[in-house]
């Protein structure tokens, strides 16, 4: 039994130097790995090998691949376009044919700069560039520091613009919608952008009944939250044609229904009612019109009747005092005025011409009769 035991004792020793040995045969396998493993996560952390990357995948000529190397957030104004046409602008990127990649020993403690230097030719001057590598806030494989490009120069953010309430507008073709509306006040809306890229932007300003305003702006890598990259007041504007000829046509039609209204005695009411004048201005022009009818209607030698025989008018914009959007409408008229005297048979007929001004306001997709000249230079007439 001892025998047995004392057996027993020693294959377990013979069996221990076998493990032994296959441990040490593994673990030169095992340092090896280990070895490769960090000269990897080093070559992928080495800020001279993540811009050499960055070079690659700027000279693959594909904006794309380029806007998903750099971490871009993508949103209405920053995506692949827009960053296509943003390099095109900043480095005819199109037309680069080789470039030139120097550290700069000298770079300060905000990060690692690079200076590069793009050519379009071999006897082309450069386009010079540089790249600013900085360190992200979380490690990178646990052990090593996480560099990444600062494309923060590419940007420019808190942009907005104010165009005229009811209007709608464009960055780049692309719509602004109304949940981007921040502020209205004063006739003036503002529209949050957020985000583009510096450069040349194009916007487009619309508005029904007016043509379309375009301007271009260039942005730099600024923050503009506190001021709006562009204004577009209601003078700015200009109406179409059509609105042109469908406001002369207004006025022309309450000229006439004017006089009209006057001569039968129609209150002021009437004349609010079918024609849309200002809520502000309707006591004032209420009283013009009740004067022109006592000093012209009433009288014993009085107007008794008015022919227009013709019209002639034209629109320019105007100020307003509150900021919206004026056109003063100056109608020529051509007619016949009758006037008569009470308790006699006398008529007369009198030829006539007199001009007109009408200002017009426009107001919550409406316009709006502000004032007229119509109530304060009547026609003339004998008397």
């Amino acid at each position: 039994m001892a025998k047995k035991r004392q057996e027993n004792t020693e294959e377990k020793k013979r069996s221990i130097p076998l493990l032994v040995k296959c441990l040490a045969a593994l673990l030169p396998l095992f340092l090896l790995c280990g070895i490769v493993c960090a000269v990897y996560m080093r070559q992928q952390t080495n800020p001279d090998y993540i811009a050499e990357r960055y070079m690659e995948a700027f000279m693959s000529k594909n904006p794309t691949a380029l806007f998903h190397f750099l971490g871009l957030k993508r949103s209405s104004f920053v995506n692949e376009e827009a960053f296509g046409r943003f390099l095109e602008e900043s480095y005819s990127y199109s037309r680069i044919k080789s470039y030139g990649l120097t550290r700069d020993t000298s770079s300060a403690d905000d990060g690692i700069h690079y200076r590069i230097e793009f050519r379009t030719g071999p006897h082309s001057s450069p386009v010079i560039h540089t790249l600013r590598l900085i360190k992200s806030g979380e490690k990178r494989y646990l052990f090593f520091d996480n560099w990444i490009i600062d494309h923060s120069e590419y940007l420019a953010g808190g942009c907005s613009i104010r165009i005229p309430a009811g209007a709608a507008a464009d960055i780049d073709g692309v719509s602004l919608t109304e949940e981007q509306k921040v502020e209205e006040r004063d006739q003036l809306a503002t529209y949050a952008a957020d985000t583009l890229f510096t450069g040349t932007h194009k916007i487009a300003v619309h508005m029904p009944g007016f043509q379309d305003y375009t301007a271009d702006i260039s942005l730099k890598h600024t923050d503009n939250i506190d001021n709006p990259l562009y204004t577009v007041t209601p003078s700015m504007l200009s109406i179409t044609e059509d609105t042109g000829k469908e406001l002369a046509a207004h006025t022309e039609e309450m000229i006439r229904s004017l006089y009209s209204g006057a001569l039968e005695n129609q209150s002021p009411d009437w004349l609010h009612n079918k024609f849309p004048f200002e809520e502000s201005v309707r006591p004032a022009l209420g009283q013009k019109y009740n004067t022109l009818i006592n000093q012209m209607m009433q009288p014993a030698s009085r107007l008794s009747g008015v022919e227009f025989r013709e019209f002639s008018s034209s629109c320019v914009s105007a100020y307003a005092e509150d900021g919206c959007y004026a056109v003063k409408v100056t109608t020529s008229a051509d007619y016949t005025a009758s006037s008569t005297v009470s308790g006699s048979n006398y008529k007369k007929n009198t030829p006539g011409h007199s001009v007109f001004i009408t200002t017009m306001h426009y107001r919550d997709g409406k316009w709006l009769i502000h004032d007229s000249t119509v109530l304060e230079s009547p026609v003339y007439y004998l008397k």
